[in-house]
């Protein structure tokens, strides 16, 4: 029997810091991107799909619904595909739970893997962190398992929309961050700051259909601190 293979779609920073980080465990990595000169010769979408236990989608959230139409008829029924992406559609105005459960065909498994996992940090060989979350605990465990003994600790929650949305917020909040260090904000004010930010993320968290106790975990204060603090986050 032959190494369990993984995919990962999307060569950027994060899914190459993702391969880089998976290679260690025993599993045949498949990663495919349009760019030709990031993949190996020859790979296609479709043959790094092929058998594959878990696809990971790693773009923006602008590019997550044409990515999941273009390549779900190439899914196996019992790949597990992760969605990478922090955000919403620009247009839809949909989170990641919803492009999810709505592009992909009924019954195919999926998740969402967040938290702070800067994939600057994460290719210079630095540890990080994330929440799995999917309607399917067996999905957020057998992610958990693929995780085991790298640099990423994983979580696991059934809260897929509140995960979904603390992507999006901790965005909001970080740019607040970088706001209030470029006025000369001490970290006294940026900690106030960022306490005032937790406390309405509660308050959307539940208003939208998630629990106020996932902005608690990695995906929320976590992920807030991360990339509303480091100074190689983008929305800071």
């Amino acid at each position: 029997m032959g190494k369990q293979a993984i995919a990962i779609i999307g060569a950027g920073n994060l899914g190459s810091a993702l391969g880089a980080i998976l290679a260690g465990r025993p599993v045949d990595i498949r990663t495919w991107d349009r760019d030709p000169s990031k993949i190996a010769p020859g790979l296609t979408a479709a043959a790094a799909l092929d058998g594959a236990s878990h696809a990971f989608f790693c773009m923006p959230s602008w590019a997550l619904r044409g990515a999941l139409k273009e390549f779900a008829p190439l899914l196996g029924k019992e790949t597990v595909v992760v969605g990478m992406s922090k955000g919403m559609e620009s247009e839809g105005k949909k989170l990641i739970d919803e492009l999810l459960s709505e592009v992909l065909p009924a019954g195919q498994p999926w998740a969402i893997l967040s938290g702070p996992m800067l994939a600057k940090e994460l290719s210079a060989g630095k540890a990080g962190a994330a929440v799995a979350a999917s309607p399917d605990a067996a999905v957020c465990a057998s992610l958990a398992a693929l995780f085991a003994g790298t640099r990423i600790l994983v979580e696991e929650s059934a809260d897929a929309r509140g995960v979904a949305l603390c992507g999006v917020l901790k965005n909001v909040y970080a740019v607040g961050l970088g706001i209030g260090a470029a006025l000369g904000w001490a970290d006294n004010m940026r900690g106030w700051y960022a306490s005032m930010a937790v406390r309405e993320c509660v308050i959307v968290l539940t208003a939208l259909g998630g629990e106020g106790a996932t902005i608690l975990g990695p995906a929320g204060i976590g992920d807030l601190v991360a990339t509303g603090f480091s100074p190689s986050s983008r929305n800071r």
